[in-house]
């Protein structure tokens, strides 16, 4: 007992959540088409994010089709895929390698790629709604990103690490 006041004087991070989170296979708006495997590259991505942020005590991906479990006490994230643009990965390589070009892309907004999507966290056993937004992810061409494997632009892949970012930036701020 001594140790643990200690410790929370001290302003230790206090012991993950006893929760589990539940993510349920995001759907895609009626306009919207993403390859299969754009989608299971961005449920991992988030699935990573949330594991990461160490706020909840399991985190799992349900399965396509099957309804989720709500066994234990717990948050379930569900979300739908509003708008999906891969944009051209050659005006994003032009961009981030000239500046003129940059300048004429508006900022290497021509070549742009970009996800939107609306989540929702809700309790897994009262079903009340605990927080909904829209997320984006969007990867432009950069003149200053030194990053090796960017050398050809960045992959449109990349649009599903920063949506899985930012719901683990709001998910370890909230739970």
């Amino acid at each position: 007992m001594i140790g643990s006041s200690v410790l929370s004087a001290y302003g230790a991070k206090k012991p993950p959540a006893t929760k589990t989170l539940q993510i349920q296979q995001f759907t895609t708006a009626e306009n919207v088409s993403v390859t299969d495997k754009y989608m299971q590259v961005m449920m991992k991505n988030i699935v990573k994010q949330l594991a990461n942020t160490k706020r909840f005590q399991t985190v799992v991906l349900g399965t396509t089709g099957s309804p989720v479990q709500s066994s234990q006490p717990g948050i379930l994230l569900t979300g739908q895929l509003l708008e999906c643009r891969p944009g051209s990965r050659a005006a994003r390589f032009a961009a981030a390698n000239s500046g003129l070009v940059y300048a004429a892309t508006k900022g290497g907004r021509v070549g742009e790629a970009k996800v939107r999507a609306h989540i929702q966290f809700m309790d897994f056993e009262s079903g009340k709604l605990l927080h909904e937004e829209d997320v984006e992810g969007v990867v432009r061409g950069n003149p200053w990103d030194m990053n090796p494997k960017h050398t050809f632009g960045q992959s449109a892949n990349a649009t599903t690490q920063k949506i899985a970012k930012q719901i683990a930036n709001f998910a370890k701020s909230n739970f």
